[in-house]
């Protein structure tokens, strides 16, 4: 098991690299400039990458792969750039999904924060309820919860003392 930086190399999955056979890099004279250190080479390397006619696919390929922690350019694209399109594709996905859901399923799955105070909705802070109704799952405030069942229960008592009171 090779194990180079904390992470599993044998375990990656790495899809083969396209043959792009009219890629801007295969035939460029210095091909150290996708991987140097300098801001003017890698600067360079992006602009060789943008008017490549083969940047599309060379695209797809990059971002497909998992983040590995090399340093280089890729399809126009530094490491932080291409995980930062992941991760936006990812979110992209995902949303398309919930729009695909109906009505309050897709509002609920939705829900990051709570309506009322703002707290993230995560961790001790998260509370799953069912409705009364129809038994759907909702996420809510753990803290707005309990407020509302205190104020509920106040509000109960002090009925329950006017009906006495109005009772005798």
């Amino acid at each position: 098991m090779a194990v180079k930086g904390g992470r599993n190399w044998n375990a990656v999955k790495l899809r083969p690299v396209p043959l792009l056979e009219g890629a801007a890099c295969r035939t460029h004279p210095n091909p150290d400039l996708w991987f140097s250190e300098q801001p003017a080479d890698r600067n360079a390397a992006r602009n060789i990458c943008r008017a490549c006619p083969e940047l599309g696919p060379c695209r797809e390929w990059a971002l497909a792969q998992p983040a590995s922690g090399d340093t280089g350019i890729v399809a126009g694209m530094s490491p932080g750039e291409r995980d930062r399109e992941r991760r936006e594709r990812k979110q992209a996905a995902r949303l398309a999904e919930l729009r695909q859901r109906s009505g309050m399923a897709a509002v609920n799955a939705a829900k990051t924060h709570c309506g009322i105070c703002g707290e993230p909705l995560s961790g001790p802070n998260l509370m799953i309820t069912r409705d009364r109704d129809g038994g759907r799952k909702r996420r809510v405030c753990r803290n707005c919860h309990r407020r509302r069942v205190a104020s509920s229960r106040r509000l109960a008592r002090m009925l329950a003392r006017a009906r006495r009171t109005a009772a005798a």
